[in-house]
């Protein structure tokens, strides 16, 4: 029996009692069928079955006990053993156990990230009502002209009624070099 089905196994117990009792049974019927082969009825072969057999609610129990000890003594061997061989390989183990915690790192970081800015909604009372404005051109009125300075957040704070709140953010360009040609890119 593999590892895996062992633990499974231990985990559930009506799929496993179901198993046991096919698997019972089938030997029964198999001792049936070899009687009748040597010339019992099927009522004697049935009973002679039973007989040889022995208590099918103990045998349930023995192998179900047996399941149970088999699964956890091998999970202990195979625990054991891993720890003999890292102990006995530490440069391995030591360069194992950095990589196991920079994946774990690098995966909660990034999962991190990505909870606080896209699976989250925004902390906002009503994010539907939240609004973004700009100066734009008359040419191009979908896309900025020129943001607002701090001053200008600092009147349209003061004097606008018409905001529950307002916040203000900043974008700044930066020209990054190396190797080709420089590429414009904005943080804010």
């Amino acid at each position: 029996m593999s590892l895996l089905s062992g633990i499974s196994n231990l985990f559930s117990r009506a799929k496993l009692a179901q198993d046991i009792d096919d698997e019972l049974q089938a030997h029964i019927e198999m001792q049936v069928s070899d009687n009748i082969a040597a010339g019992m009825s099927s009522e004697e072969a049935r009973r002679d079955a039973l007989l040889k057999f022995g208590n099918v609610t103990a045998m349930k129990e023995k192998v179900t006990g047996a399941d149970a000890a088999l699964t956890l003594e091998s999970l202990f061997a195979d625990v054991r053993y891993g720890l003999r061989q890292l102990v006995r390989n530490r440069g391995f183990a030591v360069i194992a156990v950095m990589t196991l915690a920079l994946g774990i790192g690098a995966t909660t970081g990034i999962f991190s990230i990505l909870n606080a800015w896209i699976i989250q909604p925004l902390p906002l009372k009503d994010p539907q009502q939240l609004v973004i404005f700009w100066r734009a051109a008359a040419a191009s009125p979908n896309e900025p002209a020129y943001y607002f300075s701090w001053r200008d957040y600092l009147y349209f704070h003061e004097r606008s009624h018409a905001f529950q709140s307002l916040g203000a953010s900043f974008e700044r360009g930066y020209a990054l070099t190396g190797r080709g040609s420089p590429r414009v890119c904005t943080v804010g």
